[in-house]
């Protein structure tokens, strides 16, 4: 086919006499032979290339990465013999494991669906010794492929013909720089993949991949900030463009300290495959603001490689980014982030303390209520105590709204501990946030029980909520 290498070619030949019917020996050696003097001196790589028509039982090298789901191969100079070969058997079969070793790397394309969480590239193997070529009993070829082996299943009809006329009009909107056309053109293609056979679904994946090269994402990125009516349709084509759209819309979003403009980049980097990979590095960047946003993204992924790095933050001496972990951790349920929460109720910056109580109440973990009960009564800070009496309304439980209610009616006396009057009325303000029927009750009871503004404050709330529920 047009374009083909003289790697790809003669490593096309090695596969294709290996999935003969009596596949000739000399002629494999000779073929192989031909591949490795190709990557003696100078490295080799081979992408599985664009064939959205036609792309099924093609017997090239391309054809063959397609057939196995191979998106990349990487040869690295002097690459053994005998890896060049477990991979040409590999991709000679029709299933059965893809070796990838230091020297013969192997990516697969990543299957787009929610909730994927493969690797895009297999774990290297160890590198097997380099067999001579001559005559050597411990030189052994795979069982052959026979010719009459049951064809790949075939496109709906018409399906092939209509994925070809959408894939011209993505690739000349791109051309023209007209990228309204070029991504409804994607969102089109896109739309097919319920229709292609599931042994073709990966081969699929990387045809789309193939043209979403990064800098059409960074237009398509760039088109969607300008025009917000676009974003939801980018947002689903991205995560198609696997590390190229992971690279561009990490780039973006480092670009501002703005978080609304490209809050659907958000979406669409948790929905791509490998985004832990590039997001965790963002931990570690010099601008807060682009730390947070990482905080925010590994709570969505809630992937367990990302609780350490998160954990790491709690020590960071800046009050933003301390937030920032304890507000991530709440997604977890690992016991290590809960007992992190736990603490962080005990910090010495008085933010910490109220962030760690909003992140329990974030967190719907009920069971904590309690420690923040204890955290509340001890407070002295004017806003962590704010942000913790907020918390238990979040929480919302009826030992969390009997706490409140306990708040409500404990005014400061001589000689007894108790309340100040801001704090009473804003007990009463969280209670009349908190919609269950315990806020209610609770209500009724600080407007009999209460004393001037606070029982005020209570009957207004009760008045207001009946009012809602008519």
């Amino acid at each position: 086919m047009a374009g083909d290498t003289p790697f790809s070619s003669a490593f096309g030949r090695l596969v294709q006499q290996l999935r003969a019917t009596r596949g000739d020996q000399e002629a494999i050696r000779k073929s192989l032979t031909e591949v490795s003097v190709l990557v003696a001196r100078e490295p080799v790589v081979e992408e599985a290339g664009i064939q959205l028509a036609g792309m099924l039982n093609d017997t090239s090298l391309r054809g063959r990465m397609l057939a196995r789901q191979v998106d990349v191969i990487r040869v690295g100079p002097r690459a053994p013999v005998g890896e060049l070969l477990a991979l040409a058997q590999a991709l000679a079969q029709e299933d059965g494991p893809i070796p990838s070793t230091e020297a013969v790397q192997v990516e697969l394309v990543q299957s787009i669906r929610p909730g994927a969480a493969e690797a895009i590239t297999p774990r290297a193997v160890a590198r097997t010794p380099e067999p001579p070529l001559v005559e050597d009993p411990g030189f052994q070829f795979l069982p052959l492929v026979e010719d009459d082996q049951p064809r790949r299943p075939r496109l709906a009809e018409g399906l092939a013909a209509k994925m070809a006329e959408v894939t011209d009009a993505l690739t000349k909107a791109c051309a023209q720089s007209s990228w309204m056309e070029a991504i409804h053109a994607a969102q089109a293609l896109i739309q097919m993949a319920p229709r292609i056979p599931e042994p073709e679904s990966r081969s699929f994946a990387i045809q789309v991949k193939r043209l979403l090269p990064q800098p059409v994402l960074d237009s398509f990125i760039a088109f969607a900030i300008r025009t917000p009516e676009e974003q939801r349709r980018v947002a689903a084509i991205l995560p198609w463009g696997g590390r190229d759209a992971l690279a561009a819309m990490i780039e973006s979003i480092q670009q501002t300290e703005s978080v609304e403009a490209r809050a659907f980049l958000h979406d669409a980097i948790v929905e791509t495959p490998g985004a832990l990979r590039q997001v965790l590095p963002l931990l570690n960047h010099e601008k807060a603001s682009v730390t947070r946003v990482a905080a925010e993204l590994l709570a969505r992924l809630a992937d367990p490689e990302a609780l350490p790095p998160l954990l790491a933050l709690l020590d960071d001496p800046g009050p933003d980014m301390r937030a920032a972990g304890l507000h991530a951790l709440a997604a977890f349920a690992d016991p290590r982030a809960v007992e992190a929460l736990r603490r962080g109720l005990q910090h010495s910056s008085p933010d910490t303390r109220g962030h760690a109580a909003l992140a329990i109440a974030a967190s719907g973990r009920a069971g904590l209520g309690m420690p923040i009960m204890v955290a509340l009564e001890g407070e002295r800070d004017e806003a962590a105590w704010l942000m913790m009496a907020r918390a238990l309304g979040r929480i919302g439980s009826r030992e969390a709204v009997t706490a409140l209610a306990t708040v409500a009616l404990a005014k400061k006396r001589m000689l007894k501990r108790g309340y100040s009057r801001a704090q009473r009325l804003e007990a009463v303000s969280v209670l009349a946030d908190c919609g269950s029927d315990a806020a209610q009750g609770a209500l009724e009871s600080i407007s009999r029980q209460g004393e001037g503004e606070v029982a005020v404050a209570a009957r207004q709330a009760v008045a207001a909520r009946g009012q809602v529920s008519s």
